[in-house]
């Protein structure tokens, strides 16, 4: 096993952390840091729309990535891209009629995994404006290296020195009782590089079990959120 140069062992996560309804003038709001990397959400709707983008059988979703420094790209319009097919496919857009959804993310850093970490943010921040939702959405990046091995959840660097990338996201990925994960609705899945087909099912594996932790950590943050509302009333 190969060591990493922040001492993790090769399928452990960061330190997660989320924090929601930071921004007064969005619907709904979420900061989420897998350790260095942070990505901002907010979101904005369901409100009425017109014209082009009103559509009388579902929601509209727009989504825009603004990157730490500077302005969109290529890579930005394809994360947009991915992230707006995410979004589409756990909303239950046919609730809302002639609307529009729109989702803003702000990269505050991006130390690798950024992706994964926006569509965690993006997840809290509909929950957070009260969008109905087919479940809970996790992300995680898997990094296959040049040896072959896997790592979770991959710093920036690692990502360089990597041969292929996997970020995969699914709906409600709950282990069991053993602790093994329930089959759960793969919502995403994007990769680049060369891997084997043994890596990529691997990498599946190594995702939905992940994507368990992180939905159950999300599930305490939101207990806890909720517990303060109801203090605060």
């Amino acid at each position: 096993m190969e060591s990493r140069e922040d001492g993790r062992e090769d399928n452990q996560m960061r330190q997660l952390a989320c924090e929601r309804n930071l921004l007064n003038r969005a619907d709904g709001s979420a900061r989420w840091s897998q350790g260095q990397s942070c990505v901002l959400a907010a979101v904005y709707g369901p409100r009425s729309t017109v014209g082009r983008k009103e559509n009388p059988e579902q929601a509209n979703i727009e989504v825009v990535f603004k990157p730490k420094i500077g302005f969109a790209g290529v890579e930005e319009h394809e994360l947009e891209h991915v992230i707006r097919k995410t979004v589409e496919g756990v909303v239950l857009t046919s609730l809302h009629p002639r609307t529009g959804i729109s989702v803003i993310l702000q990269v505050l850093q991006n130390d690798g995994s950024v992706l994964a970490c926006a569509i965690n943010a993006t997840s809290m921040a509909l929950i957070d404006a009260g969008v109905p939702l087919k479940g809970l959405v996790a992300a995680v990046a898997i990094a296959v290296q040049e040896s072959g091995g896997l790592i979770l959840d991959p710093l920036l660097t690692e990502q360089k020195l990597a041969r292929g990338m996997v970020t995969v996201a699914f709906v409600d990925a709950q282990p069991t009782e053993a602790g093994v994960p329930t089959e759960a609705d793969t919502l995403t899945c994007t990769t680049s590089g060369l891997f084997s087909a043994d890596q990529y099912l691997d990498s599946l594996n190594w995702g939905r079990t992940a994507c368990s932790r992180i939905a159950a950590f999300c599930r305490v943050s939101l207990e806890r959120y909720q517990r303060g509302s109801q203090m605060l009333a």
